[in-house]
Formats: C-alpha cells, sequence, structure tokens
C-alpha cells in the first residue's frame, strides 16, 4: 500500500466515524414545544395595542395568553405539540 492509498483509507474511516456522530447530536437539538406569533389589525389595517390573544390546547385544555403589543404583534412561547383553539 502507498501514502496515497492509506491517506484515501484514512479519510474514509475518519468520514464513517464524524458522520455518525454529527447526525446523533442533531437528534439532542430537536424539541417537543412550539410557538404562536402574529400581529392583531382593525379593518383598516391599524395595530391594534392591548389585545389578548388566548391559545388553548384541545388535548389538555390548558390555555396560554398573550397581550399584543403598541405595534399589534403577540407571541405564545414553549407551548407543548398539540392541536390549539
Amino acid at each position: 500500500m502507498n501514502i496515497r492509498s492509506i491517506s484515501k483509507v484514512a479519510v474514509f474511516l475518519l468520514a464513517l466515524t464524524i458522520l455518525p456522530l454529527s447526525l446523533s447530536r442533531s437528534a439532542f437539538c430537536q424539541v417537543a414545544a412550539g410557538a404562536i406569533s402574529g400581529v392583531v389589525t382593525d379593518p383598516s389595517g391599524a395595530a391594534v395595542p392591548g389585545a389578548v390573544i388566548e391559545a388553548t390546547n384541545l388535548g389538555t385544555n390548558r390555555k396560554s395568553s398573550s397581550t399584543t403589543t403598541q405595534v399589534g404583534t403577540y407571541f405564545l412561547g414553549s407551548l407543548p405539540v398539540g392541536q390549539y383553539k
């Protein structure tokens, strides 16, 4: 075996070692939560500050709420996975 063949084998073995590690690491980055965000406007398109937004998890009946900002935006974070109304 010459140096060039050994180098190719070494690169191949290194790739076989790194690939599974990188794939398994990405599995740990997944989360079981989500978020809902948006903007509340009136019929003329103006922002609606101070509006209360509520989302109810249909499986657990857990309610999460938020109040819109001065520009009408809201954010409900860290919501468990599920269907909401």
